[in-house]
């Protein structure tokens, strides 16, 4: 675990900039305390599944690892137990990160902790971890497009749903949930 040591002002800290998926943070989900500056946050192993910059800001997609309990058993699970891998994660036991507890974090975000060189990145996936983990990171953006396909069928439905019921009458149409229903089919 490691400690923090100097607030995030620093004009000399540019990690945010280089910050890449496959990267290891240490981060702990902030609290209350964090803000009325009760307790210094430790750091525990995030992975960095994801980096986007949204509407001028920079935004980390993370997923928790956790000591290894028992062997993954989902296909979004991560697993970094080789000895060359951990030593390029900056882990000092096996981990298993999971894919499907995401959060998005700013790099910003109070629950960073920053190490001896003003960065909370402790490490990188390498080989097989990385391959796996851009492999898992296909499959979520898959599942995302399906979503947004998904979503804007309905909606599309829905417009045409009160398209017609609104050309039949001869006033304004106020349509109720059951008349939406019947007229998208359900």
């Amino acid at each position: 675990m490691t400690t923090a040591i100097n607030p995030f002002d620093s004009q000399t800290n540019h990690w945010p900039a280089t910050i890449n998926w496959a990267n290891i943070v240490a981060f702990d989900l902030p609290s209350r305390r964090y803000d009325i500056g009760q307790q210094t946050p430790h750091g525990h192993p995030w992975l960095v599944v994801d980096v986007n910059d949204i509407v001028g800001a920079r935004y980390m997609t993370l997923a928790p690892g956790n000591a290894i309990g028992k062997l993954p058993h989902r296909s979004q699970e991560i697993l970094v137990a080789r000895s060359e891998a951990l030593k390029s994660a900056g882990l000092q036991q096996p981990m298993i990160f999971n894919c499907r507890g995401l959060v998005l974090v700013s790099v910003s975000n109070k629950g960073l902790v920053l190490n001896s060189t003003g960065t909370p990145i402790i490490g990188r996936l390498v080989g097989e971890e990385r391959h796996y983990l851009n492999n898992v990171r296909a499959r979520l953006q898959a599942f995302s497009d399906m979503k947004t396909i998904r979503r804007s069928d309905r909606k599309r439905k829905l417009q045409s749903a009160t398209h017609s019921v609104a050309s039949n009458r001869s006033g304004p149409a106020i349509l109720a949930p059951m008349a939406i229903k019947q007229n998208l089919g359900r």
